[in-house]
């Protein structure tokens, strides 16, 4: 069985999640800050899956975030990978034109990111709390707000129209993203799971825009205190019993164990 698995909060955690004492190893630094970890045993357990199974990261990072995390210095070598929430496809870094011409078509019943971009910015210039506002690979966008001063209100304003034009939006804490409803992680693994013919899939996630594609999945892997706990989950799911760094290393285990059980 294929796997395909979120990132943040899902395999590696930001510094936050980081005590004094802790052995976590950087996996990311940026500005000269590390800024997100794996734990050795998460490594470990990640780096004997590879051996035999397809383990594949999809994120909503961009391309270039995507690749300022040195899983390779860890010798961890993913062949493939989806990024931009499913808006681009690499294969050992490259990105694999096939899907972008398949998404380009689907795109253009939506929307230009250019335009929504620029209707967003024209209606929310003089509100206030909103600390960026940043473009992925050309393909969608997302706010950075800061939640004592933000008012979430405003944001509804701005649903009707999105809807008009085809797009989602979703709120994930402090990051707001706005996209094309056809950029979805699941339409991507749909596509890469039929191209390398495996109709079974397992998926890692944490968040409300793993949702969908966790639903999809013959089976579903949820980290405890997940973003998504209280929200109805494919009944094949496994849910680790602890949280942080532990529920990575719980569900990286069983997808191990359970594979060198069959």
């Amino acid at each position: 069985m294929i796997y395909f698995s979120d990132l943040d909060r899902t395999l590696i955690y930001s510094n936050k999640f980081i005590g004094k004492e802790k052995n976590e190893i950087c996996v990311e630094i940026l500005n000269g800050e590390e800024i997100s970890y794996m734990s050795p045993k998460a490594i470990e357990y990640l780096k004997e899956i590879l051996k035999d199974k397809k383990f594949i990261p999809t994120t909503t990072r961009s391309i270039e975030q995507f690749k300022r995390i040195k899983f390779q210095e860890q010798d961890i070598n993913f062949e493939w990978s989806i990024v931009s929430n499913g808006g681009n496809i690499l294969y050992k870094g490259e990105i694999v034109k096939e899907w972008t011409e398949i998404l380009s078509s689907k795109l253009k019943t939506c929307g230009s990111l250019e335009y929504i971009m620029e209707v967003f910015k024209e209606k929310y210039k003089n509100v206030n709390g909103i600390n960026k506002v940043r473009d992925v690979d050309n393909v969608f966008f997302y706010i950075v707000v800061d939640e004592d001063v933000f008012d979430e209100s405003n944001i509804e304003i701005f649903k009707e129209f999105f809807l008009d034009f085809k797009w989602d939006l979703y709120v994930n804490g402090r990051k707001i993203y706005f996209l094309p409803e056809v950029v979805t992680k699941e339409t991507a693994i749909e596509f890469l799971s039929n191209y390398l013919n495996e109709n079974k899939f397992g998926v890692l996630g944490d968040s409300i825009m793993d949702l969908n594609m966790l639903n999809a999945a013959y089976k579903a892997y949820i980290p405890k205190e997940s973003f998504i706990e209280n929200y109805e989950i494919n009944r094949n799911s496994f849910i680790s019993k602890k949280s942080g760094f532990s529920g990575t290393e719980e569900i990286l285990k069983d997808i191990l164990y359970k594979d060198i059980e069959k």
